[in-house]
């Protein structure tokens, strides 16, 4: 998969996430019942793993040697990276139930 294409991809769950926490924040009530913080959290909980495994399964090329330490690292640092947004979202909405 070209780089540009899970750059754009990256960037627009991000941004999607972002913008679902913003708008939560500016709704009135109480967090752990919004809406909109409930989709940010249901988009960050299912976007990546699904992510993960397509980057997996159509990802072109022999995976072995040194393409494939790079490609397990780069899913390794996408990983830490979903679950430390993931506990930041639980944490700010108390998303717990």
């Amino acid at each position: 998969m070209p780089t540009w294409v899970r750059f754009v991809v990256t960037a627009a769950a991000l941004l999607a996430t972002a913008a679902l926490t913003v708008v939560a924040y500016g709704t009135p009530g109480e967090l752990s019942q919004n809406p909109y913080a409930k989709a940010s959290g249901m988009l960050w909980a299912l976007a990546p793993p699904i992510w993960f495994f397509s980057d997996w399964y159509f990802y072109k090329g022999p995976l072995s040697g040194e393409r494939f330490e790079r490609f397990k690292l780069d899913q390794e640092r996408a990983r830490d990276i979903w679950l430390g947004v993931a506990a930041a979202l639980i944490i700010l909405f108390g998303l717990k139930t």
